[in-house]
């Protein structure tokens, strides 16, 4: 038994969430941010039963674990996933992810639920699945010291001890958001076998993904600048904002003709390449976050929508961006031709970018750090594959750097 199950018995409280982890990385540990994670809860949110959420060690003597375990994943709103590299290995963990996957292609088309809340428990030598790897791990909200180490490493160093409290306090405001008073949650499934369940590992082809290293140029890591439809509406930024969402990922690059949001074209690009992906938040600790990439040797894409860098606050972010040397780094930006008012707007988006990427836009066109612009799916998908190749060899290829070094072109 490798992961957090639970809910019990008919007399029961409700559900909330249920908790997968690998039992290789210590129940101990995983049980204490357990515990302060529902103690947060039950403070937030007095409409939750108590307690609101369960794992393994909840169950009675006597419980039938694999059934206990089935029933708390087909009613529980939310799963929180530990990641880490024995957690990708756990054909239990997969089995668990692969029943929230089930509900959630079975939810009302167009739905946003946010039903998986991953955690980074252990950092080292994590390779995330390709069938997570779109959903976001880190928040503007967390403390950066963990998105500088791991979770794990911040429950065992008493140094700690506050920006680990810091951490639970807001996940769990996050969980709670996840699941608004009146407001749709994922839907409860039928009954369901779950020793018969395959892992969520099956998928892609992959059988899972292990425990090797991905530092290196290996690893992608993909930042989507877009603005919400509602930054650039109450911003008054363009007339048309039905192409997004309420999340950057949900930016929908190239309607029409192709529908499907960046947040799934551009990852299955990098995957199916063979690179890892992981995803990097566009905010304030994007710099220091780039920097440790370069330091790890791993590429980083910045899809930039053209529209959102006149916002002052992306704009303020992507000019300092733009002051450093970052060669692991490529700025990539489309610019649908087939959208009207981009097509009508054209020439000042260029300008725009022009002064934004005032470096990056004035390297030769075999100079794998900026794309733009991009008109096409079909020319994205032709040039992410050609620079993550171009990148990876400029990495392999170069000498390595204690730090980045602010200079004036490339």
């Amino acid at each position: 038994m490798d992961s957090l199950y639970a809910v019990g018995s008919g007399k029961a409280p409700t559900l909330q969430f249920v908790l997968s982890y690998a039992r290789r990385d210590g129940r101990d540990a995983v049980q204490k941010f357990f515990e302060a994670l529902c103690e947060r809860l039950k403070r937030i949110r007095p409409d939750f039963d108590d307690p609101p959420g369960f794992m393994d060690a909840n169950l009675e003597v006597g419980e039938d674990w694999p059934e206990v375990l089935a029933q708390g994943l087909r009613t529980a709103p939310l799963l929180v996933t530990l990641y880490s590299p024995s957690f990708f290995a756990s054909p239990e963990c997969g089995r668990e992810v692969e029943v929230f996957l089930r509900r959630l292609e079975a939810a009302s088309p167009g739905a946003t639920l946010q039903a998986i809340h991953p955690v980074i428990w252990l950092r080292k030598n994590l390779a995330v699945h390709s069938v997570l790897a779109d959903i976001q791990h880190d928040s503007v909200k967390f403390p950066k010291e963990y998105g500088q180490l791991d979770l794990d490493r911040l429950i065992r160093v008493r140094d700690y001890e506050s920006r680990y409290i810091e951490f639970v306090d807001a996940f769990g405001d996050r969980l709670s958001d996840a699941i608004p008073r009146g407001g749709p949650v994922l839907p409860s499934a039928a009954p369901i076998q779950y020793r018969s369940t395959p892992s969520a590992w099956m998928r892609g082809g992959q059988a899972q993904a292990t425990g090797t290293a991905t530092a290196g140029p290996n690893t992608v890591q993909l930042a989507y600048i877009a603005a919400s439809a509602d930054e650039l509406r109450n911003g008054q930024i363009r007339d048309t904002v039905d192409l997004y969402g309420g999340d950057p990922k949900d930016w929908r690059v190239f309607d029409p003709p192709v529908s499907r949001p960046v947040g799934l074209l551009a990852p299955a690009i990098i995957v199916s390449e063979g690179y890892y992906y992981e995803p990097l938040p566009f905010d304030e600790h994007l710099l220091e976050r780039i920097r440790d990439a370069e330091k790890a040797r791993k590429i980083v894409v910045l899809i930039v929508d053209s529209w959102a860098i006149r916002l002052p606050a992306y704009q303020k972010l992507l000019a300092q961006f733009e002051s450093f040397n970052y060669r692991n780094c490529t700025v990539f930006v489309p610019l649908n031709s087939s959208d009207a008012e981009t097509l009508a707007t054209r020439d000042q988006l260029l300008l725009d970018l022009s002064r934004t990427f005032y470096v990056r836009s004035m390297t030769t066109k075999e100079a794998p750090f900026y794309r733009a612009p991009l008109g096409s799916y079909e020319e994205f998908d032709a040039q992410l594959r050609k620079v993550l190749a171009a990148l990876k060899s400029t990495i392999l290829n170069a000498t390595p750097l204690s730090q980045t070094v602010s200079v004036p072109g490339f």
